[in-house]
């Protein structure tokens, strides 16, 4: 690869040169990242039982929210901001299925 870069349009040896094969080789590295950036911000998929999807419709509905993703953004966001809530959800983790403090 580098080789043909070399042969093809500039000399290797030059200053202008190497800045070519400098920024050719970060532009050729950052498309990649840059796919990868937007897929991430994309959004993330959640997966939830039918009670879930309820709780959150009903949710936004009474606080005007516009739709459940927005009513999950305002439980994550408490949760983040808030010590107490944080802890009661990750240190004290509940399964709604079988009741164990610590589930499988």
């Amino acid at each position: 690869f580098f080789r043909a870069l070399h042969r093809h349009s500039f000399s290797m040896n030059s200053a202008s040169g190497q800045r070519k094969l400098t920024v050719g080789v970060v532009a050729l590295a950052a498309i990649p990242l840059a796919v990868w950036l937007i897929r991430r911000s994309a959004g993330s998929k959640v997966e939830l039982h039918e009670y879930q999807k309820d709780f959150l419709d009903s949710m936004a509905e009474a606080q005007g929210l516009g739709g459940p993703g927005p009513a999950l953004q305002v439980i994550v966001d408490k949760a983040m901001s808030d010590d107490g809530v944080q802890k009661a959800i990750f240190n004290d983790v509940h399964c709604v299925h079988c009741g164990s403090v610590a589930p499988p």
